[in-house]
């Protein structure tokens, strides 16, 4: 009898992961359908955890942190379901009442350590823990010491994600000789990828070094190599330092120009009528009042509920 129960238990675990990982290849492809279609009973292993992501997509946070509880609650729950649980709470505690902040709080943390606890490798947990301990009040556990801790770690697995934690870090408790000796430490490494060298302009611009930070922007937009998301993240700041500091403008219309044509749609990315607005007052800068004029006539009937960029493309109009 035992024999046989073996078997019964690895043919079932067998048959929850095939599931898995059908659920997995749907929802990498956002075939969302066929998962709520599979998914008519939340005790079906993955279900909770999938539709949970799947809420999250649509952005429908409160809906999502429903899921991942119940994935929690499901037999052998793992680092993933607490992971998501973590990361929800952590969307959702700037939207909760005063009085719930502190429960939030602690949820956020103990579901990452939960994940950390089933995988102490999961990057996501770790990453969560990095900045719930940097940017936490004390009062919450906020906490230099375990921040870099666990950047430490992030740092064993990945050496950039964990000098950007480092960086971050720095920034939030204003250490700027640390910050200044991570940099040079990386800058006499290996190549630097745009997502790091855009870390880096950041942190000069947050220690208002604004040259080196432009030239870090400036690096980190190259595309000669191969473009991603980082490259116009990088164009983007380059052009708003110039037209912020009244420097190196040539550069900035240049990149704001680029970003304008070639930057995809992307929610991580400043809104095209960003770039346009701050390519206009770069314009202003060099005395081109009618092109200026023209880009901020474009951008005028934008519907945003956005208040710096209407305050913003008031008083720029106003230097007309």
């Amino acid at each position: 009898m035992r024999l046989i129960h073996l078997f019964i238990t690895a043919g079932l675990l067998a048959a929850a992961n095939s599931q898995a990982g059908t659920m997995q290849s749907a929802f990498d492809r956002q075939d969302w359908h066929t998962i709520q279609e599979q998914c008519v009973d939340l005790t079906i292993p993955r279900c909770a955890y999938f539709l949970g992501r799947i809420a999250y997509e649509r952005n429908q946070f409160e809906e999502a942190e429903d899921y991942f509880e119940d994935a929690i609650k499901q037999i052998n729950p793992d680092a993933d379901d607490f992971y998501w649980l973590g990361r929800i709470k952590a969307e959702l505690i700037n939207e909760v009442s005063f009085f719930n902040k502190a429960f939030y709080a602690s949820a956020i943390r103990n579901n990452f350590t939960a994940a950390l606890d089933k995988n102490p490798h999961h990057m996501g947990a770790l990453v969560g823990l990095q900045k719930y301990y940097t940017h936490a009040p004390a009062i919450a556990g906020g906490s230099k010491e375990e921040a870099l801790a666990f950047a430490a770690r992030i740092q064993a697995l990945d050496t950039d994600q964990g000098f950007v934690a480092e960086l971050e870090i720095y920034r939030k408790f204003e250490d700027e000789q640390r910050a200044w000796d991570a940099i040079d430490k990386r800058r006499s490494a290996s190549a630097i990828d745009p997502d790091v060298w855009f870390q880096i302009g950041v942190t000069y611009s947050r220690f208002g070094k604004s040259q080196e930070a432009h030239e870090a922007f400036e690096k980190g937009s190259d595309t000669s190599v191969k473009k991603n998301i980082w490259h116009y993240q990088n164009m983007y700041q380059l052009g708003r330092l110039s037209a912020l500091h009244r420097q190196n403008l040539d550069k900035g219309e240049r990149a704001l120009r680029k970003f304008i044509t070639e930057a995809p749609e992307s929610s991580e990315l400043a809104a095209p009528y960003w770039a346009k607005l701050r390519l206009s007052q770069i314009l202003l800068h060099q005395q081109k009042n009618e092109v200026a004029r023209k880009l901020l006539e474009d951008t005028e009937d934008v519907k945003t509920n956005d208040e710096q960029f209407s305050a913003l493309h008031k008083e720029t109009w106003a230097k007309l």
